[in-house]
């Protein structure tokens, strides 16, 4: 059975693990933590982890039926009323989670309602800075956690893990309070994950990322570290390149990893340029800036095909959005293996990789 490890964040990882969880295998993520917008900055604001791609990526990798997973996936809203009826609605949904609290080595079984219930009438009443309102349950869980074990990080993975029955493991890359910053090609500074990222939001010809680091210095999760070393096989993306890929890179230890480990390491290129991150990229940039902050080359790099529709290509145009050119030429330079495939579909107006497709590929690498 072989390691497979699967590095980034945000819905392109997911998708990735959604995929891999069907081989026969022993999956890991390891997650990027610098998210500072949403619920998971709201959270994070209160002096939690922001939880927002870890529990997101728990989701892909849970063996849990789809309605729960979509009453986990819920979003809160303002109303009290809706808030009284998701949570009837846990309580009948989910029967079968378990919430395990570890005493003196006896562990307690908890429903997950009852987690909810002591989120929202114990935790929360007792924080001005935090209310149910536009969080995921998900996320309230893992604050709940959290909470439930005394801010131990570690326990409190292990026990949202279990809850959401993940076939595998998903980790922080870090456990550091860490931000993502970025040098523009004019030498402009920018502060946080959501500034760099919806600054492709404009329509103006914007200044290219130069580079981006993280502020204040932050250190690999040990037990991420082990997990790149016993791979056999570790998955990079797809995913926004620099907010969600490249940021789980930068903690010191894991660059150090992926150059030590004999895992084989596997590239996912975007199928889409992104404005404001990788305006006119092509296959081969990609591999470039994944080589400038892992220290290695991928040994295998897996494209998509290239052929949309005219509709939905007219739509991403609106955004500045155009495919990914495969320059197989320059992708030559760096030696890495090229893999080119039916790995996307269209769904709901958008272009996203393709879970079962990905497996595929991954079965016969």
């Amino acid at each position: 059975m072989k390691n497979i490890v699967c590095i980034g964040g945000g819905h392109g990882t997911s998708a990735v693990l959604e995929g891999v969880k069907t081989l026969d295998a022993n999956i890991t993520g390891i997650i990027s933590m610098f998210d500072n917008g949403g619920s998971s900055g709201l959270l994070r604001d209160a002096n939690y982890l922001p939880p927002g791609d870890l529990t997101r990526n728990m989701l892909a990798l849970s063996s849990h039926s789809d309605s729960i997973k979509a009453v986990l996936d819920y979003r809160l809203n303002g109303s009290s009323k809706r808030k009284n009826k998701i949570c009837e609605l846990i309580k009948l949904a989910t029967e079968e989670l378990g919430f395990y609290h570890e005493s003196n080595e006896v562990y307690q079984e908890k429903d997950i309602s009852d987690i909810l219930n002591y989120t929202f009438e114990e935790i929360l009443p007792k924080k001005e800075d935090i209310t149910p309102d536009g969080h995921t349950c998900r996320n309230l869980v893992f604050s709940a956690a959290t909470n439930y074990s005394m801010f131990n990080y570690e326990t409190a993975i292990r026990y949202v893990n279990t809850i959401m029955k993940v076939k595998g493991e998903i980790l922080p890359v870090s456990l550091d309070d860490a931000h993502l910053v970025a040098r523009l090609s004019d030498n402009t500074i920018i502060h946080g994950e959501t500034n760099i990222d919806t600054r492709g939001k404009s329509k103006d010809n914007l200044p290219r990322i130069r580079d981006v680091w993280l502020t204040p210095y932050a250190t690999a999760y040990e037990k991420s570290v082990e997990k790149i070393m016993q791979a056999d096989r570790i998955i990079l993306g797809p995913g926004d390149l620099y907010t969600s890929v490249i940021p789980a890179l930068l903690p010191n230890g894991i660059s150090e990893a992926l150059q030590k480990t004999n895992a084989k390491i596997i590239y996912m290129v975007n199928a889409m340029t992104k404005h404001g991150e990788t305006d006119e990229f092509s296959a081969s940039d990609f591999v470039h800036e994944i080589t400038k902050y892992s220290g290695i080359t991928p040994n295998l790099v897996v494209a998509n095909t290239p052929f949309y529709s005219s509709q939905i290509l007219n739509t991403y145009k609106e955004e500045f959005s155009n495919p990914v050119e495969i320059d197989r030429n320059r992708l030559e330079f760096y030696g890495s293996k090229l893999i080119v495939a039916d790995i996307c579909m269209e769904k709901n107006g958008l272009i996203v990789h393709d879970p079962y497709s990905i497996a595929d590929i991954i079965r016969r690498t």
